[in-house]
């Protein structure tokens, strides 16, 4: 097997396999402000469910989650909006981040302060520090990969001896009960890419910063989605080295071409809007983009987390669509709502795109 050196993107702090220039709220009143700022400038955006007034949740944030974002290998640069009504100030945290990262910058929008003229300056800080980190080529001096599996695959410690030959350090991990919960902590872990050998009942996805090549299960539920996976179960482990490489080679995974990827953050918290009187229970995070879409295309649409706080709200709509990739735990979710809705089944329309059709249907003809 080849050992010549893996070339990535050389960032001022690390070598990756992509590059992403972050936009990121330091709580959620910044949500706002970011939102309108990715309209016009090309970042990637990491809004936050965390209230301003949340210490314990903020400290989390300055000590764990920021700082991994900053850090992260495919980190180029760092954009981070704040209020500066939150319990810790940002100018705080930016020594600690510079460190990390030197192409990292805060920008604080007080209250009273014009949204438009907030967003053109924000606009132009994040544009100038983009194109002070655009990255270079360099050798990946320790390219790893995380292996997450439910049950140990068969071929593992082949899989693992063939990753040590081309110089990729394996780091094994066992899912939990919380899939979602766990990709989300490995992607903070800094490697250069994930394997997930799938559990059965979950639909493959991926994360906002690190690659997740998604490998099926025989599950009667995966069967409807093979088409949504990178790899088969049948695979041999060598097609999974060569999907690796091929992710540093910029071949993009599916979820990363779909945007079926995770949010760093769980659903925020939402309240009623009685002028949108149609709701989109998004029963599953990784159709977050797809509902997204929807909805902004639809004025009357109003994007309902699956959370209680969501299920809350259904009452209040004359339209309920819950958009579900069809797991059992969703489907359970979506069985304790008493009301009038409608499931919208990716496991019963075979694609991503017959299941936004469907729902714009569905939502157009109640127009």
């Amino acid at each position: 097997m080849s050992t010549d050196p893996l070339i990535g993107y050389s960032h001022l702090h690390a070598t990756g396999i992509r590059t992403f220039n972050l936009l990121i709220s330091f709580s959620e009143g910044a949500n706002e402000t970011v939102v309108g700022i990715s309209k016009l400038v090309d970042l990637t955006v990491i809004k936050s469910n965390i209230a301003g007034d949340d210490l314990r949740a903020l400290t989390e944030f300055r000590e764990v989650t920021l700082p991994a974002l900053i850090s992260h290998p495919h980190t180029a640069s760092a954009f981070v909006i704040a209020t500066g009504d939150e319990a810790i100030r940002a100018s705080d945290v930016i020594g600690e981040l510079l460190a990390k990262n030197s192409t990292t910058e805060y920008l604080m929008i007080s209250n009273g302060v014009n949204q438009e003229a907030a967003i053109k300056i924000a606009v132009s800080g994040a544009t100038d520090l983009s194109t002070q980190s655009l990255p270079g080529l360099g050798e990946i001096a320790s390219p790893s990969v995380i292996v997450g599996y439910e049950n140990e695959p068969v071929a593992l410690t082949d899989l693992v001896a063939q990753f040590q030959a081309r110089g990729i350090s394996p780091i094994l991990r066992q899912f939990s009960a919380n899939f979602d919960q766990d990709l989300r902590t490995w992607m903070l872990e800094g490697t250069h890419a994930i394997v997930a050998f799938t559990p059965r009942d979950e639909y493959p996805v991926g994360t906002v910063m690190t690659p997740v090549i998604n490998v099926s299960s025989n599950s009667d539920f995966h069967a409807h989605f093979q088409g949504d996976f990178d790899l088969a179960s049948t695979d041999p482990t060598e097609r999974i080295v060569e999907e690796l490489l091929g992710l540093i080679s910029r071949v993009r995974t599916f979820s990363e071409y779909t945007k079926t990827v995770l949010p760093i953050f769980p659903s925020s918290r939402v309240v009623a809007d009685p002028t949108k009187p149609i709701g989109l229970l998004v029963c599953n995070e990784a159709l977050t983009s797809l509902a997204e879409d929807i909805r902004d295309h639809f004025d009357e649409v109003q994007l309902l987390p699956m959370t209680q706080e969501g299920r809350s709200l259904i009452r209040s709509k004359e339209l309920v669509l819950a958009i579900t990739t069809g797991a059992a735990s969703e489907i359970e979710f979506i069985s304790m709502a008493s009301t009038n809705f409608q499931v919208m089944n990716l496991s019963e329309r075979g694609s991503l795109a017959a299941l936004a059709e469907a729902t714009a249907q569905e939502i157009s003809m109640h127009k």
